[in-house]
């Protein structure tokens, strides 16, 4: 499963030089993937062009030019009714925002950028707080190697517990805070996602360093520093499935038995009715996508981990999007968001191929 095994004559074919056959296949991997996300981002960031010089025309060439007339089936006729309805309701509230920005007053304008400062250093204040606290995981889960059973079980598995709480609480709060930042939803939406990636790519970072750095000193002669290695990414990825199953079955199922048993109770009006945010779904697959690329020179098998745990959580979301979630009611295009996700994805793949260079 990890680094360790595969050397020569480990297949039990003493001609077969299985070191360079298994660099030549990660680095495969890798190349494979960054041609493959390269492309896509090309095409994703052309298509988002076009589509911006055509949101740029006049409300008339949406309502009369915008049916597809080839359209013959009752259900693509209602969906393409939606996008049209959506459309037009984005667009009015851009507008309605473009005038509302266009009648700042000076004060208001002065106001308003103190206020996205403070925020800005709050945001930073959170970023540092949670690189410290990865940080400090990894320090106490090292140092407290005397202990046995539980105890012992629990330190081990403290770093990971802790990236995985990081990355689901954070993302909530910076959404918190970019609503007050009185930007447009759409905005909004791309600001928390670049703070989130960067959190998550930066917490992978601090981890791999700090494992990198602090198990040196640590680990014994006979024990190889790639497996170990593989073996936190391995945790990694388990960690971040466990952390989806436990929403959905521990926070969004009870949250709509509770909503439909007794909805006018107090704690079901303070839950609220939960919305599926489209945005942070995506970059929770950008983050599983990254620690796969990561962790696959050290764990091979990560990616078939990774593949397996994908199907089981393409399910468990289509249940909880159908059973437990109501449409979002304000729009944005997710168009302009597509491009910054196969940055973010292109980026998470930089960061691993520097990170297995080094």
């Amino acid at each position: 499963v990890f680094f360790g095994f595969y050397r020569r004559g480990s297949l039990d074919l003493p001609c077969l030089n299985m070191p360079l056959l298994y660099l030549a296949g990660i680095l495969s991997i890798l190349l494979l993937s960054f041609i493959l996300v390269v492309r896509r981002t090309i095409v994703g960031y052309k298509h988002t062009w076009m589509l911006r010089k055509r949101y740029n025309m006049n409300v008339s060439y949406k309502i009369f030019c915008g049916w597809d007339f080839t359209i013959q089936d009752s259900d693509s006729a209602s969906l393409k009714r939606g996008c049209i309805r959506n459309d037009l309701k984005l667009l009015l509230e851009e507008q309605r925002f473009s005038m509302r920005v266009a009648q700042r007053k000076l004060g208001q304008k002065v106001r308003l950028y103190l206020l996205r400062f403070f925020l800005n250093v709050l945001v930073l204040s959170l970023l540092g707080g949670a690189f410290y606290l990865i940080f400090f995981a990894i320090n106490t889960s090292m140092k407290k190697t005397a202990y046995q059973g539980v105890i012992k079980l629990v330190f081990e598995y403290l770093p990971p517990v802790t990236i995985t709480f990081v990355n689901l609480l954070l993302p909530h709060i910076f959404r918190k805070i970019s609503t007050f930042e009185d930007y447009s939803f759409t905005m909004q939406i791309n600001s928390t996602l670049v703070r989130s990636i960067f959190l998550k790519l930066a917490s992978l970072g601090i981890y791999l360093m700090g494992e990198t750095a602090l198990r040196a000193h640590v680990l014994l002669p006979f024990q190889c520093r790639e497996n170990r290695l593989g073996k936190e990414m391995y945790k990694l990825s388990i960690f971040n499935f466990l952390a989806t199953i436990c929403n959905a079955f521990l926070f969004n199922f009870p949250r709509k038995f509770l909503q439909e048993a007794c909805p006018s109770s107090l704690l079901a009006r303070l839950s609220g009715q939960q919305r599926f945010l489209i945005p942070f779904n995506v970059l929770d697959l950008v983050y599983g996508q990254t620690v796969s690329w990561m962790g696959v020179y050290y764990c091979p098998l990560l990616p078939l981990i990774g593949t397996v745990t994908l199907i089981v959580t393409f399910y468990i979301k289509k249940v909880t999007v159908l059973w437990c979630c109501r449409p979002e009611q304000r729009m944005f295009r997710a168009s302009n968001s597509s491009v910054l996700f196969h940055f973010m994805l292109l980026l998470g793949l930089i960061m691993a191929a520097v990170t297995l260079g080094f």
